[in-house]
């Protein structure tokens, strides 16, 4: 498949001026990632979409074009209140190998894992993760639909503590607090490609989901990232440190 690359820019990270450019495509996962590394493309992370729709002041219409969208990671979770172990993780047709579990994660409760693919491989009617780097995230939310506070490296949200989730209940009831990052899951086990929508309130009040519940075959918003390019211009401050005095961006 040749993906269509489009030049709609939907927004940056102030952080690390990082952009998602969307297609104009929709497809499920496994569509979406190989026609992407044919471009020599990946799916914006979890923190760069966090970037791009969390961390700003208010809801934009350019955002509803990624309202709906796959990211670059594929959520990996044994059945509510067990533990992963050695064995392979299946879940309708995709499989995540037990050998590639890390041992820290194992026979450990409240524990999944946030793959980043190298390679899927299609096996039949499976379809087999290949990772390229694996993320243990701990505690991992046991509840559907379960508001959690995001892991530092990754923004993948995480169970709350529960005194303090019990706190926020009791000052504000079940109202989801503004820009909450809302985790949708499976009770059993599961290897899902992981897809971000948003529920838009206002345009100043937002609830984001991270759905690691959806079928992989559901077609959602691809998009991709473009990474900045940096150019320094070595200039001596007071202490004679370094700084970067510019920072430009190339679309492709």
């Amino acid at each position: 498949m040749t993906i269509r690359i489009s030049d709609t820019l939907v927004g940056s990270d102030y952080k690390t001026g990082r952009y998602i450019i969307y297609t104009g495509m929709e497809l499920g996962f496994l569509d979406a990632f190989k026609a992407l590394k044919e471009c020599e493309r990946r799916l914006p992370d979890n923190k760069l979409y966090n970037g791009v729709t969390v961390r700003r002041a208010n809801w934009t219409p350019e955002l509803e074009r990624i309202n709906g969208a796959w990211i670059d990671g594929i959520a990996v979770f044994p059945a509510r209140r067990e533990s992963l172990t050695d064995a392979d993780i299946r879940d309708n047709g995709w499989v995540m190998r037990g050998a590639y579990i890390p041992s820290e994660a194992r026979n450990r409760r409240n524990v999944g894992l946030l793959v980043i693919p190298e390679e899927l491989e299609v096996d039949g009617r499976s379809v087999i993760v290949h990772p390229r780097s694996i993320r243990m995230l701990h505690p991992f939310i046991q509840d559907n639909f379960q508001e959690g506070r995001p892991d530092k490296e990754t923004e993948f949200p995480l169970a709350s503590d529960p005194a303090r989730l019990a706190l926020r209940r009791l000052l504000h009831g079940n109202i989801l607090m503004y820009n909450s990052l809302v985790l949708r899951r499976l009770n059993g086990a599961g290897v899902r490609p992981i897809g971000r929508w948003s529920h838009v309130i206002n345009e100043h009040t937002v609830v984001h989901y991270v759905d690691v519940s959806a079928s992989p075959d559901i077609e959602l918003a691809v998009s991709f990232v473009r990474e900045p390019i940096l150019r320094l211009t070595e200039k001596k401050n007071g202490n004679g440190k370094h700084e970067s005095l510019m920072r430009l961006f190339r679309y492709y």
